[in-house]
């Protein structure tokens, strides 16, 4: 159980990867705050949670409204009194052509997965900073980091954004035991990756070294040891998880 007693709040977790992570972080004794866009699906995650011994609850919130996202924390602060981990999971995914995108399209991505970001962080950290402890993990992407080969632009932009958003808050809250992490995730059968043709799927899989796509399973396991004391020296650092695909 290495996050006993501790609170985390997961966006996104209704399901795919964000319904592991919270499913995980509850396995190692945190409670879990899920939260995601749609009420039916958080609600669900939740309950399996419970179901399990575990305690959480479900906060139905839109992370790119800044009103739903501090409802969001204080609903978590109100329910369990501090906030140890944030996970930063909910995203929107886009493979519109640049000639194409409209500007609402542009906002809406850029709006949920990075403002997004940025204000649950922005909520949560003067929590943190009241414990002297945090730790935050944001989901950010391969496209943010090559420049996306079968996503937008848009989306691209955003994850590239999640990753200097990583490191510039790792740098200035490092000193007060908040660390803050980013992993990197690509090919994971997710519900994004079924939206893909079957041959660009035989093709995408053909260039995993692994020969196989990741499971969500295994990015939570990841998100697991970032928020543990395992991890208690790595600040700053975007985590590959991508079977190989791309490594720097």
């Amino acid at each position: 159980m290495k996050l006993r007693d501790r609170v985390a709040v997961v966006t996104g977790s209704g399901r795919g990867i964000g319904e592991a992570i919270a499913l995980a972080l509850s396995k190692e004794g945190a409670c879990v705050v899920v939260s995601d866009i749609d009420a039916g699906s958080a609600q669900k995650t939740s309950d399996q949670i419970n179901s399990m011994q575990g305690k959480s609850i479900a906060v139905r919130a839109d992370v790119s409204s800044r009103s739903e996202v501090r409802d969001l924390f204080n609903k978590t602060i109100e329910r369990f009194g501090r906030i140890d981990i944030l996970v930063n999971n909910a995203g929107i995914f886009s493979r519109t052509p640049i000639l194409e995108i409209s500007e609402d399209q542009w906002d809406r991505v850029i709006d949920v997965n990075l403002k997004g970001t940025f204000l649950c962080c922005q909520e949560a950290v003067p929590v943190m900073l009241k414990q002297r402890y945090g730790r935050i993990v944001n989901m950010a992407s391969l496209a943010g980091k090559r420049g996306g080969v079968t996503s937008g632009i848009n989306y691209a932009s955003s994850k590239g954004g999640v990753i200097s958003l990583t490191r510039a808050l790792a740098k200035q809250l490092a000193p007060h035991n908040i660390l803050v992490n980013a992993i990197a995730a690509a090919n994971i059968e997710t519900e994004m990756l079924q939206a893909y043709e079957p041959e660009a799927r035989e093709k995408q899989l053909r260039e995993i070294p692994l020969g196989r796509y990741g499971r969500p399973e295994e990015v939570a396991k990841v998100v697991v040891f970032l928020v543990s004391d395992d991890a208690g020296y790595i600040v700053g650092e975007t985590i590959n998880v991508n079977g190989g695909v791309f490594m720097d």
